[in-house]
């Protein structure tokens, strides 16, 4: 559901987002997605916020009450103003917000990454073969520690006999445990969920993700240099201080740490590679401790 009063903005987006195959319902006034809700049932919801009054905000948190917290509003700012996006973010409780003028290949990317978290709950229940066999992690669908120590090494034999290298990032959630302990695992789960969602969303269609331990992560990024790395992880740390969602009225921002390494800078084996990767991560300032409010 995409609703704003500027028309043309209403048919921008609607069009990037019926080119990429999703199914829309366009609507120029906020209110009128109060009567509508239950027979349009969104999975998703792209509001816009215009000055002064910010009105879609206070509908916004209606829609989500009637909807238990479950649709996910992300919301379309008029200017990047950073202490804008933070009102409505949290006042809005909201899991992104995007100033325009949009970037609609952006828009359309956070749009799937936000459908497939959606997903990601429900196939909780659903293993699949991959999962089945340890293949692939059955929270997140992402691959597991065992795929990953096997594309490492695939990829350590191809560089050792055509030359090249690659990278393998380490990302390992800060204040998971306390999280669990405080909220709950279903919480915690939900959490981890995001993260890989983030983590897809942000990494190339060549990239390896996988969920190596309750609260960590790598990615495999092949035929990346060494000194691209730290462009890499200062991409996703701040991607990561941008990423927050919902689940029943709450939100959650994420704080990660980010540690990398490089074949054939550091040699060895797949095992030692990865355990590089997470020693001596450091903790950009931009990101916070994950808080919930």
């Amino acid at each position: 559901m995409v609703v704003d009063e500027s028309e043309a903005a209403r048919t921008q987006v609607g069009e990037a987002l019926r080119q990429a195959d999703f199914l829309v319902t366009a609507l120029g006034n906020a209110e009128a997605a109060l009567p509508l809700w239950t027979l349009f049932r969104p999975h998703v919801v792209l509001m816009a916020v215009h000055a002064p009054g910010f009105a879609s905000v206070a509908v916004a948190r209606r829609l989500q009450r009637l909807a238990g917290g479950a649709v996910p509003f992300v919301y379309l700012l008029d200017a990047p103003d950073p202490e804008l996006r933070l009102h409505v973010l949290e006042k809005g409780h909201g899991v992104d917000a995007l100033a325009k003028p949009l970037e609609l290949r952006e828009l359309v990317a956070r749009v799937r990454g936000l459908l497939r978290f959606r997903e990601g709950v429900r196939r909780m229940s659903r293993p699949t073969e991959d999962e089945v066999t340890g293949l692939r992690d059955r929270l997140t669908g992402t691959w597991s520690r065992r795929a990953m120590n096997a594309f490492v090494q695939q990829e350590l034999l191809r560089c050792e006999r055509h030359g090249g290298g690659f990278g393998v990032l380490g990302i390992e959630l800060q204040g998971f445990r306390h999280l669990r302990r405080t909220f709950g695992r279903t919480m915690a789960d939900r959490l981890v969920l995001y993260a890989s969602t983030v983590l897809l969303q942000a990494s190339r269609e060549a990239d390896v993700v996988a969920r190596i331990a309750d609260h960590r992560f790598a990615v495999l990024l092949p035929s990346t240099a060494e000194e691209l790395l730290p462009w890499v992880r200062s991409r996703l740390a701040e991607r990561f201080d941008r990423a927050r969602f919902q689940v029943n009225g709450r939100i959650v921002r994420t704080a990660v740490s980010i540690g990398c390494t490089a074949f054939p800078e550091m040699q060895g084996n797949a095992r030692r590679l990865l355990t590089a990767a997470f020693t001596g991560m450091s903790q950009p300032e931009v990101v916070q401790t994950p808080v919930l409010s």
